[in-house]
């Protein structure tokens, strides 16, 4: 090692793994294991991981608190005060969900260097964390908006003489509807991306792809109108 310093000192280590891939990493952490610090680009791009990593819970938690707050709202008097805040509580986290499988799905396939055959991508330790924050935020926010306008159609076709679950199935079908032919062309357009050269678009298209068909499998027709039967 070249001294810098009275305790301090600089070697220079390489590694027969490829700058950016899974071995690097793999490197990077087995020296700072050794409580050895590691600069460079692995390095850099593994802490910029972890930062990712431990921010993610907030924002989730972020949206989630807000979108409850919005559903809360958007029910206006259709009913009273505890089964309003049990209804935003669980739409809010149920809402969360696709983009939180949208983000293990990207990290599974590109973060472990995974179908690389498929998609014609050389592993680089993980996914671009660009790509996977904007496809966080965009299915997140179409999570949102389905369900803030869901809440919505629940107050306004709720009123005296009409039963419950009739009054839920008739909202639920009305924005399943809007909701089908939305997922369709977005998802197609985010899939046209996967086929593209450009890893960041591959990336950004298979998150929100998938993004979008689960919140309508999985919200949609599941969860949404499950959890308005269950308050009501």
């Amino acid at each position: 090692p070249s001294p810098v310093g009275r305790d301090m000192g600089v070697l220079v280590a390489g590694t027969d793994a490829r700058p950016g891939s899974l071995g690097a990493r793999d490197a990077v952490e087995e020296l700072r294991a050794a409580d050895v610090e590691v600069g460079g680009r692995d390095a850099e791009a593994l802490d910029a991981d972890h930062a990712l990593r431990r921010w993610l819970p907030i924002a989730a938690a972020t949206c989630a608190i807000a979108l409850a707050a919005i559903v809360f709202v958007a029910l206006g008097g259709a009913l009273r005060a505890a089964r309003r805040i049990a209804c935003a509580a669980l739409l809010g986290v149920a809402s969360m969900l696709p983009a939180a499988a949208a983000g293990g799905l990207l990290a599974l396939v590109f973060g472990d260097g995974r179908l690389t055959g498929l998609f014609d991508y050389e592993p680089e330790g993980g996914p671009i964390l660009g790509a996977v924050i904007a496809a966080l935020v965009a299915v997140t926010a179409v999570s949102a908006l389905r369900t803030a306008a869901f809440a919505a159609l629940l107050a306004e076709h709720r009123g005296p003489g009409l039963d419950p679950r009739t009054a839920i199935a008739g909202r639920s079908a009305a924005a399943l509807e809007g909701a089908t032919a939305a997922t369709v062309v977005g998802a197609l357009g985010a899939a046209a991306l996967v086929g593209s050269d450009l890893l960041a678009g591959q990336q950004l298209g298979l998150g929100v792809a998938a993004g979008v068909v689960l919140d309508l499998v999985l919200v949609r027709v599941l969860l949404a109108p499950g959890i308005a039967r269950l308050i009501w």
